[in-house]
């Protein structure tokens, strides 16, 4: 399969499995990534990480931005290949 259609296909099941929580989604977002499989759960994990932290950024080139931007470049965020 390819990667980012693999990707895709891990966001949907773990959103249609914490959907069916009652309570608040987030808080069996670990429980959940440990029954997954370990190259899914990272590549999950990290495309949380980086959808987060894209959401942290605000382009005015502050020293919040360049801590953001490194950040999301140690996640390697401009891929979803390679993980």
């Amino acid at each position: 399969m390819k990667p980012y259609l693999q990707w895709i296909a891990l966001t949907l099941a773990l959103t249609s499995a914490l959907a069916c929580a009652e309570t608040d989604p987030w808080q069996r977002y670990d429980q959940e990534l440990r029954t997954l499989p370990k190259d899914a759960s990272v590549a999950l994990d990290r495309g949380v990480n980086c959808n987060h932290f894209a959401g942290e950024f605000n382009g005015d080139g502050s020293a919040h931005d360049k801590e953001v931007n490194k950040t999301m470049a140690q996640l390697r965020c401009d891929t979803i290949s390679g993980m």
